[in-house]
Parts: structure tokens; sequence; C-alpha cells
């Protein structure tokens, strides 16, 4: 059985929906693929972000970072060492908070090259080091 997105108008299979029991035939009149695409553009708005940061106040939202958290540093043993070490050096004053190295913003994150050197990092804004990552 197939379905036409309203929004972008094609015609897909119906599983390509998500089920919405208050829809005629159970389905979601938008396939999958706007539905994305709506909400990622919707997480980048103001209101989005702020929705996102009430959320995870919440306790469903607090148990869902911890148990991401908890996985991250499971399977990247050694990217969480090198952040520890990282994070203590500059709270120790051993390394020192640079500005982004493109742009010159004071708001910038530190980048490993090589996670068995924690000490040697490069300062990027969000924006250059998500492009210098390739992102």
């Amino acid at each position: 059985m197939n379905k036409q997105c309203k929004k972008c108008k094609k015609t897909k299979p119906i599983n390509e929906f998500y089920v919405h029991a208050q829809m005629t035939n159970g389905r979601l009149n938008i396939c999958k693929e706007c539905v994305r695409d709506r909400v990622s553009k919707h997480s980048q708005t103001e209101h989005g972000k702020e929705v996102a940061r009430m959320w995870y106040k919440t306790p469903k939202g607090k148990a869902k970072l911890s148990r991401h958290t908890k996985r991250f540093r499971r399977l990247n043993p050694e990217k969480y060492k090198a952040h520890l070490v990282a994070n203590n050096a500059i709270r120790s004053g051993k390394l020192i908070k640079q500005p982004c190295i493109i742009c010159g913003d004071k708001k910038a994150e530190k980048h490993h090259d090589d996670y068995s050197k924690p000490l040697a990092v490069k300062w990027f804004c969000r924006k250059h080091h998500r492009e210098y990552e390739g992102r």
C-alpha cells in the first residue's frame, strides 16, 4: 500500500509514514523524511533550543543524558580520558583556554587531533570546529 506525502508530494510505501492513531488510515500524512527535516530545522531555532534545554531538566531528559554519557564513555575510553586530562589541566592552569584560531571568538572549544596527546589541543568556535571535522 502506498501513500502520498502532504509535504513533498511523493508517493511512498506506507511504512515510510509514522503511525498516528488520529489519522483515518492510522498513519501520519507527512513522510518520515519530511518530519525529520522539519524537526531538525526546528531544533536550530531559539525556541527549539529552549525546548531542548527545558526537556533535559526533566527526569526523563536527565535519564537520557546519563545513558548517553555512560555509553559514550564506554565506547570511547581514549577520548574520555583525553577530555578529563585536558579539563583538569584547564582547571589547574596548565592549559590556558584560547580563542578560536580561525575567527578569534572567545567562546571556543578544544579539539584533539591525537587523543594520546591530551594536552595538544586546537581551539575552535563551534562553527569552525564542525567545519574542521567535516560535519
